[in-house]
Parts: structure tokens; sequence; C-alpha cells
């Protein structure tokens, strides 16, 4: 399966910094002692608050600093916080397994020899690759894949090799 990148960087890479920070929940403090201040809180494993990030409003004169550039650097800090960026990398990771799993079936449509078959078969606890040459003679093909995808690819592979060898048109 391919590893897609998000502004240079992986979903490993993304799920392990976000694993690393101050786990939170993080807030938005806007009640520091001076009004044009605000900052990014988090919760850390004691329960203690911990700035994350502090922006001061152009008003209140402004930093060169990334992250003392306006209020709104603070308001999306909080909102991306770790478990935020976390459960998107599994749905990230979830639609990316699915779509991959549709590539492989549009490939097989589009790129299986006439009369060969790729049948997948699912039941609890198990899911099955198999497949067949024209008129149902079941052929056996190598796969040490655990993505179902990758399986798919492999069988398409095969019937493409043998069809080759048989001399059929792939």
């Amino acid at each position: 399966m391919t590893s897609h990148t998000y502004a240079g960087h992986t979903l490993a890479d993304i799920e392990a910094a976000a694993a690393q920070a101050t786990p939170g929940p993080w807030i938005v403090n806007k009640t520091t002692k001076s009004p044009t201040v605000r900052s990014a809180a988090a919760a850390n494993h004691y329960g203690k608050w911990v700035r994350v990030c502090t922006a001061k409003n152009p008003d209140g004169g402004l930093s060169d600093s990334p992250c003392d550039r306006s209020a709104n650097n603070v308001d999306y800090i909080a909102v991306a916080n770790p478990a935020t960026v976390l459960a998107m990398a599994a749905r990230i990771a979830e639609l990316e397994h699915d779509a991959a799993l549709n590539a492989a079936a549009n490939r097989a449509c589009r790129d299986l020899p006439n009369g060969w078959q790729v049948e997948i078969t699912l039941e609890r606890g198990a899911v099955t690759v198999a497949l067949y040459k024209p008129w149902s003679q079941q052929v056996g093909f190598d796969s040490d894949n655990e993505a179902l995808a990758d399986k798919v690819s492999d069988a398409i592979e095969t019937a493409i090799a043998e069809s080759k060898q048989e001399g059929g048109v792939a």
C-alpha cells in the first residue's frame, strides 16, 4: 500500500509527533493578566496546566515568532490538539485502506485477462482471495501480503503472467 504524505509528513510521523505532545485536553486561556495576550494550555499527565503557546494581539506588540503572530494561532493550536490529530490520522488511514481496495477492484475489472476471475470470500475472522482461470479452474498464487488490496493485486499479477505463458492476451 502506498504511503501518502501530508505537508511533507507521513501519517506515522504525524501520529508519533501527536503521541509525544502533551495529551491535553487543550484549552484557550483568555483570562490572562493582560487583555492583549491569549495562550493555549494543555493538561499534562499530572493534571497541571502547561502553556503550549502564547499569542499577542497586534495592538499589544507582536513579535516575529510564529507562535506569537495572532490570537487565531492559539485558537487553532487548541483545536488541533493531539487527540484531534490522532483521530484524524486514524480516519485518514481507514480511508486510504478503503481507497486501496477500491483501486484493486477497479484494476481487476480493467486488467484481468478475459475469463479470469478473482473471488474474495469474507467470513467471521477470515478473508480469502481465490483466482480462477476461464472455466472455473482454480489457480494457486503466492501472496505474503496481509492487506486485502495487495492480495488482490498479487492475484491479478498471477493471472496476467499465466495468461501470457499460455499465449493469451493479458
